[in-house]
This record gives structure tokens, C-alpha cells and sequence, in this order.
């Protein structure tokens, strides 16, 4: 017998970061648009679904979109998800996640991050 290592067939790719992508289905809320002039840039609120169907538990991320193809598909339905008798619904991969703390005792947090994908948009 002879003691060898094999190694799978992985594309390797040379970077200088790194990338912490989540895909997440939840519903849309709080589309906006934020800033100014050319620092201006839209943001919108995702309560992911986590658990089980019966009993759903919600993670809110507050993110930010930089995609322009993104940000003016949702401006046509800002209506609808910022609308609380709306439901849109929506599969979504989100990037750069990071906690931002606040307040006093108990520290409490927000999770922050970038949109940077949108698989599906339904609306119930």
C-alpha cells in the first residue's frame, strides 16, 4: 500500500479578500433612497425566514443596494414593499454582512451588509 494525497479538481483563485456571501428568502421592507446627488444610493430592509414552516423566525438585514439593475426594479415597486399590508417576497444573496452595535446595557444589534442578488420577487 502507498500513502498518497489527492487533491479535488478546484478552480483556485489568487485574492486579496474575502467574500461572506448569504442567501436568504424573506420579505421585503423599507425601500429607500438615501443621500444626495451622486452619494445617493437606495437601501431596503430583508426579514429572512429561518426555522420551521410552522413555527418562522425572521433575521432582519438592513443592506444597501449598489446594483443599478437592482435598485430600479424595486423603485417600481416601492409602493407595494413599503406598504405594511403588502407582502413582497423575495430570494435574495446578500454580501459584506457585519453586526453594528448600539445603545447602552443590553448592547443591542443591527446587521448590516450589501444586496447583491435578486433570484425571485413575488408579490401576495
Amino acid at each position: 500500500m502507498s500513502n498518497s494525497t489527492t487533491q479535488a479538481n478546484t478552480t483556485t483563485q489568487t485574492s486579496d479578500f474575502f467574500d461572506l456571501h448569504v442567501s436568504a428568502f424573506g420579505y421585503l421592507n423599507r425601500y429607500r433612497v438615501i443621500g444626495s446627488g451622486k452619494k445617493q444610493f437606495c437601501a431596503v430592509t430583508v426579514a429572512a425566514l429561518r426555522g420551521s414552516k410552522d413555527d418562522v423566525e425572521y433575521t432582519y438585514f438592513d443592506v444597501i443596494i449598489r446594483n443599478q439593475g437592482i435598485s430600479a426594479l424595486l423603485a417600481n415597486y416601492e409602493s407595494q414593499i413599503n406598504d405594511r399590508n403588502a407582502k413582497v417576497l423575495a430570494s435574495v444573496t446578500l454580501s459584506d454582512i457585519y453586526a453594528e452595535t448600539f445603545g447602552e446595557q443590553p448592547v443591542k444589534a443591527s446587521i448590516k451588509g450589501r444586496l447583491i442578488g435578486l433570484k425571485s420577487l413575488e408579490f401576495g
